[in-house]
């Protein structure tokens, strides 16, 4: 066991270069809230090893999230949400980068985009529509070759409640 922590730089020797690669560790502009988060963890995991460390470990791998997520808006919500534990402070981060993502987006490309979206929809209600029409007519040219259409409809012309060859409109 010794070994393999000294391969993957759990001694005593190493805490303070991952105490000093966390504070340097500022978070790239095209890189991801959640793998910024998961090196910093990493790095936190190194130099506070050990079940006795995990307050200290928390409280740095939070300080360290928070100012060098390299975003001066996110970094200053999640300073305000004292009360959250690591995991949810994590979260909020990546819905506020989201959000921010999503308010550089012109509201008239929105709107087109919704646009098309719409369009889209109507061209697959419409496509589905036609099938649904389609099989409801082979069903009635199946039922009228097998002589059943006398047990599909009622005295007054309308379909009968137990066929069930029902089609709706």
């Amino acid at each position: 066991v010794d070994i393999l922590k000294k391969a993957e730089g759990y001694h005593a020797n190493n805490t303070d270069k991952y105490i000093t690669e966390m504070a340097a560790r500022k978070r790239l502009k095209t890189e991801k809230v959640h793998d910024f988060f998961v090196d910093l963890s990493r790095m936190s995991e190194m130099a506070y090893p050990g079940a006795d460390q995990q307050r200290v470990r928390e409280a740095n791998l939070r300080q360290h999230f928070m100012t060098n997520i390299n975003h001066p808006l996110i970094s200053a919500r999640l300073r305000e949400h004292t009360e959250m534990n690591i995991d949810q402070l994590l979260d909020l981060a990546i819905l506020l980068e989201s959000c921010y993502e999503a308010s550089k987006v012109p509201a008239h490309q929105v709107n087109s985009m919704t646009k098309q979206a719409d369009k889209m929809n109507n061209a697959r209600i419409s496509k589905l529509t036609n099938m649904v029409e389609k099989l409801a007519i082979n069903h009635m040219e199946q039922a009228n070759q097998q002589g059943m259409t006398d047990q599909m409809y009622n005295d007054d012309g309308g379909m009968n409640p137990g066929c069930s060859y029902h089609y709706y409109n």
